[in-house]
């Protein structure tokens, strides 16, 4: 009964939190001031790299300047880079989300695009605008990008190919002083996209051994993934391998990506990164589904045949099963 309880008071004051954010932000701008288009991005990193291009389709329809992005803190500088408009939500306080949310009904919203890659209708109760296009949601039976390309279809009567939707963000993170590396995202989102450490100390001793003459970069981010990293610096004892997995911040990691000659990831933003840079990458994927497997030039998807079994909390049967040998032959692509 405590448990039920303790759940509907937490839930109650969630609730009150939103009435009480959409009491103060409330804000009518005249209706023939109307001009604006507000781009909710409430995703995480690496979708909001591949929506780049699609957004910038988008904003040559409604021209850039009338473009606001509405998105989370941490990826603010993307947008802000690409001369963007930039409303941050920071989710979880209290007194800056009414500052964000009287911003955005202070403008003369014309309309809200909720380009969410989940379909979720996000704060869709704290904005003042009733004229909405919504992203209806990836599934896992298609490839991202057309996606991207039926719903600008849907809300510009425009069609667009692939390619055209591809985003390049090279020229905005390549560091020309950053050269003659390889780097490695060593982890994702959830522990099932990534090998067991063995496996992995596996692919990075490859690595070294495969080109002596490069700098190996592990990336990465949070406390797990950092000791991840350093059992991997500590077991192979190599002067060319360097821990970079929470020591530098974001706009960073980024220009060690983009100025990679190879990146070596999993299903993540790091690799959805490379891609959005065009820096060739080896994605070792966890799973059969189309969603987010690149097609394109200098992008490597390997999958195991899944005839093996897994323990543990790392890994699948798709992602495990990838044979080191698979992993050599992809080294050398290219």
């Amino acid at each position: 009964m405590s448990m039920i309880n303790r759940f509907k008071w937490s839930h109650f004051k969630k609730n009150l939190k939103e009435k009480l954010i959409r009491f103060f932000s409330n804000v009518y701008p005249k209706e023939n001031e109307k001009k604006f288009i507000l781009i909710n991005s409430m995703d995480a990193l690496g979708d909001n790299l591949i929506k780049t291009k699609t957004i910038e389709k988008i904003a040559e329809f409604y021209g850039k300047e009338n473009i606001y992005i509405l998105c989370k803190f941490k990826w603010a500088s993307i947008y802000e880079k690409l001369g963007y408009n930039v409303v941050i939500d920071y989710y979880k306080g209290f007194f800056k989300r009414i500052g964000t949310y009287r911003k955005i009904n202070s403008l003369p919203l014309k309309k809200v695009i909720y380009f969410i890659h989940d379909g979720e209708l996000v704060s869709e109760d704290l904005i003042n605008c009733k004229e909405k296009e919504v992203f209806e949601g990836i599934k896992e039976d298609k490839y991202i990008l057309e996606y991207h390309r039926e719903f600008l279809k849907k809300i510009l009567n425009k069609d667009y190919s692939l390619e055209e939707l591809r985003p390049n963000l090279k020229k905005y993170y390549k560091d020309n002083d950053i050269k003659n590396i390889i780097s490695i995202g060593i982890g994702a989102a959830d522990p099932i996209k990534t090998l067991p450490f063995k496996k992995m100390l596996d692919v990075v001793k490859l690595v070294v051994n495969k080109f002596p003459e490069k700098k190996i970069i592990l990336l990465g981010s949070g406390k797990k993934q950092y000791e991840y990293a350093e059992k991997i610096e500590k077991s192979l004892n190599c002067d060319r391998i360097e821990n970079l997995v929470d020591k530098i911040d974001l706009d960073k990691v980024l220009s060690y990506v983009a100025s990679s000659d190879l990146f070596i990831g999993y299903d993540s933003g790091l690799t959805n990164a490379a891609f959005s840079f065009e820096t060739k990458y080896i994605c070792l994927h966890w799973n059969l589904n189309k969603v987010w497997k690149h097609n394109f030039e200098n992008c490597i998807t390997l999958i195991g045949d899944g005839n093996i079994e897994v323990t543990g909390n790392y890994g699948t049967k798709y992602l495990n099963s990838i044979k080191i040998e698979d992993i050599e032959k992809a080294l050398l692509e290219g």
